[in-house]
């Protein structure tokens, strides 16, 4: 099927907004893949609230075992006490049960990251890196002047180390 001369500028000027996007979403001459980050950005969410859980059930047994020593010795007044910060700490314990679901959660989102990028891999490999050599990169989003400015923790070993910025100052 011939297209008409009308239609060629049109299915061109489609053609590279589709690459434009995709170039937006990983354009292999840019230093940065925006989805890898954003998987890599997850999954680190994942093992701080993992470790922050274990910190915090590790607290809580040990304020337990003072707690269980408490009730056992002390006069009423005091057991009693310590049963109501027991049952507060219990609550602690019950909460706790965030991380699992939250991981879980998330372990499907950076699933789901990870097919949308093998995907966008595979449609930059057809159609030749060259072909992005000329398209805008990196995109941002207008308007998102305040998130350049919140780049929280670095991920493993991608920043400057506390070393390097000591050695500033000596």
């Amino acid at each position: 099927m011939e297209l008409s001369q009308w239609e060629r500028p049109e299915l061109e000027d489609r053609i590279r907004a589709t690459a434009v996007e995709i170039a937006a979403l990983r354009n292999p001459w840019a230093t940065e893949d925006r989805l890898v980050t954003a998987g890599l950005e997850l999954q680190a969410i994942v093992r701080t609230t993992e470790e922050a859980t274990q910190t915090l059930l590790g607290a809580s047994e040990a304020i337990q075992g003072e707690l269980d020593g408490l009730m056992a010795s002390a006069d009423p007044e005091t057991a009693a006490a310590a049963g109501r910060i027991l049952d507060s700490l219990m609550s602690i314990f019950e909460a706790s049960t965030f991380q699992d679901i939250t991981g879980q959660r998330i372990a499907k989102v950076v699933k789901t990251l990870q097919f949308v990028e093998a995907r966008v891999h595979t449609m930059v490999e057809t159609w030749g890196a060259d072909s992005f050599l000329d398209l805008p990169t990196p995109y941002e989003a207008p308007g998102d002047e305040e998130a350049k400015l919140l780049n929280g923790p670095q991920l493993g070993q991608t920043g400057v180390s506390q070393a390097d910025i000591d050695a500033l100052f000596d």
